[in-house]
């Protein structure tokens, strides 16, 4: 399997953390807690189909997004999911571990609409974490035949 980083990326207040939180929640069947947790914000570990998935919802500029990647990386996850903003500090901080760890990259914005609703976000999200966890268990059984 290769290593991953799995980014959400956007404006801020379009989704990013609550996603990755509702991904923490999908996938932490032991219910432990997370590693770190500010307000909405977590960074957390989970054991998922045999393999180490971290968790980091920072992704503002000043947050201490570099703190919990570095974290993360350092407790050897096979797929990192971090959030950042669309462009400077933030992204340059996930590229910046991504390539100096041998992790591939990909970016991806979550599902955001006009609508202001609590539950219409909610199901937003939900909707993202479910299409993430997908993808995670696609990167794990994923056979790369130039491996």
């Amino acid at each position: 399997m290769t290593k991953t980083v799995i980014c959400f990326w956007g404006v801020g207040n379009i989704g990013k953390t609550e996603s990755v939180r509702a991904l923490w929640e999908k996938l932490d069947t032991s219910h432990k807690p997370p590693l770190h947790e500010i307000n909405r914000d977590i960074c957390a570990t989970v054991d998922f189909e045999g393999i180490r998935v971290g968790i980091s919802s920072l992704g503002d500029p000043d947050s201490g997004q570099e703190m919990w990647l570095d974290e993360l990386v350092g407790k050897e996850c096979d797929i990192i999911v971090c959030a950042s903003r669309t462009k400077g500090r933030t992204v340059r901080a996930v590229e910046e571990r991504a390539a100096a760890n041998g992790y591939a990259l990909i970016w991806l914005s979550p599902l955001s609409s006009s609508k202001k609703t609590n539950d219409f976000f909610t199901m937003l999200n939900d909707t993202t974490a479910e299409a993430v966890e997908k993808l995670i268990v696609e990167l794990i059984n994923f056979k790369d035949s130039e491996s």
